[in-house]
């Protein structure tokens, strides 16, 4: 009788085989996480693209924009009312949800807790992990509750030297330059925010609204529904510091933390403008030359690339 060997792979040849099974691999890997990254920056895109649409059709019905932030007083101990996020909610298909909102109360208050912890798919980036995270914020008005995290903060305009932060009613009375506002600034009880006539320096040209979350104490991050100081609402400045997503490493390096922009995206942020139309700001990009686009009126030449 004939004895057959079955034909089977040697120790050598297995090794080279799943040698080669780890190098395909590790080489995938990194391009289907490049694939969905970006899938995620076109997402986050929409979004803004969305919310630019939004306050568009809010200044057609009211012919101004939305307030940044609706504080009666200055920092700190002055609790808000509306914000910008609340006021489009009918303009992104959430008009429930604004029902649901007291406006005769202020936004710390008990009858707005519904709303306030929310999510709203629209004000989370995909690529942010803190985007719908219910938390305290660090700092308040009062003693507050949870607050639902968001990844997008309007722009309230440059902080061109001390104490001129723009979403407080501080602004007024520290004599900051009105020129530097931004289109999404605090105001008082019964102001309003501006028209689209008043950005002199053109529309395409301004900062509407910028990506921010935090690697480092989340709780400085951004909430959408909390027009407390700048929870909603960042700054520019000259510091490059201002755009790192990372709360803790910003202020190290002389940044003004509380009010920074940053996402997870690699190498930049998104950020609307006052057309509607989107861009992707790299980390890179001048500082003096987005300070410019920060304000409304400061009559600068320079434009965003």
């Amino acid at each position: 009788m004939r004895s057959y060997r079955r034909p089977a792979f040697t120790l050598v040849e297995l090794l080279v085989v799943i040698a080669i099974i780890g190098i395909l691999v590790g080489l995938l890997l990194p391009a289907v996480q490049a694939a969905r990254e970006a899938a995620r920056r076109m997402q986050c895109t929409n979004n803004l693209k969305q919310m630019s649409l939004a306050i568009h059709n809010y200044h057609d019905t009211f012919k101004k924009l939305p307030p940044g932030g609706i504080t009666p007083g200055t920092c700190c101990n002055t609790q808000s009312y509306i914000n910008w996020a609340i006021a489009i909610l009918p303009y992104v298909e959430q008009a429930n949800l604004l029902a649901q909102y007291d406006q005769n109360k202020t936004n710390e208050h008990p009858n707005n807790v519904a709303v306030v912890q929310q999510i709203v798919s629209l004000y989370s980036c995909p690529s942010d992990p803190f985007g719908t995270l219910l938390q305290r914020p660090a700092s308040s008005a009062t003693a507050i509750g949870n607050y639902r995290h968001g990844s997008y903060r309007g722009s309230s305009g440059w902080i061109s030297r001390a104490n001129c932060y723009f979403d407080s009613d501080q602004w007024l009375a520290s004599g900051c330059p009105e020129a530097h506002k931004g289109m999404f600034f605090s105001v008082g009880r019964n102001l309003q925010g501006i028209g689209l006539g008043a950005i002199s320096d053109g529309t395409s040209n301004t900062l509407a609204i910028g990506e921010y979350t935090t690697k480092t104490s989340t709780n400085r991050g951004t909430f959408w529904a909390y027009p407390y100081t700048s929870y909603a609402m960042s700054s520019m400045t000259l510091s490059s510091a201002q755009l790192i997503p990372d709360y803790d490493r910003s202020c190290a390096l002389g940044g003004i933390c509380k009010r920074g922009f940053g996402s997870m995206h690699t190498g930049g942020l998104n950020f609307s403008l006052g057309d509607g139309s989107v861009r992707f700001i790299s980390n890179n990009t001048d500082m003096q030359i987005l300070c410019n686009a920060a304000t409304i009126a400061n009559g600068e030449v320079s434009q965003l690339e």
